[in-house]
């Protein structure tokens, strides 16, 4: 197993003002090599298939879709977050995330699109996310046994993150 990684992260105030807003910006670009034709699927623990189809599905099931492989991958996110005390002791950070992948196993490239806003509550350590995700829906094609897109799915995520310090 292989894997070279290339990070960027930038994150600051926009003014020198105690509530000033922010901007926070990550990158990644990966080379991967796991092995040849390694392909696996994520998502959050959902038994569902979705589909009866299910020996024609490279995607996996629910919501998973392929994030990891031998392949080369880009991945980058930009948040901006308003000022402090926007809403009483609160306040939003928008964000939009992007991951495109290249995977030897797949004939079609991944493009995952993610946006939304966080409220942040307590800064980072309570906040609830609603987010859109989009994502490529990955099928065997019967007639060549190519791994290709055959659509893509969408999910609405609303979340609450605590961290306990």
């Amino acid at each position: 197993m292989k894997q070279y990684a290339v990070d960027i992260f930038y994150d600051a105030p926009l003014s020198m003002a105690p509530d000033a807003a922010s901007v926070s910006f990550y990158a990644a670009g990966l080379h991967l090599d796991y092995g040849p034709g390694y392909i696996r699927n994520n998502a959050p623990m959902n038994p569902g298939t979705g589909t009866s189809l299910t020996n024609t599905t490279i995607g996996g099931f629910g919501n998973s879709f392929p994030e990891y492989g031998t392949g080369n991958a880009i991945y980058s996110q930009l948040g901006y977050k308003l000022k402090d005390n926007l809403i009483g002791t609160s306040t939003f950070m928008p964000y939009v995330a992007y991951q495109y992948a290249h995977y030897a196993r797949l004939t079609d490239d991944v493009n995952f699109y993610d946006v939304g806003i966080n409220w942040l509550v307590t800064g980072h350590t309570s906040k609830f996310t609603l987010a859109y995700q989009n994502r490529p829906y990955y099928i065997t094609r019967g007639s060549d046994g190519l791994n290709v897109v055959d659509s893509r799915r969408s999910a609405v995520i609303l979340q609450y993150q605590v961290y306990f310090n």
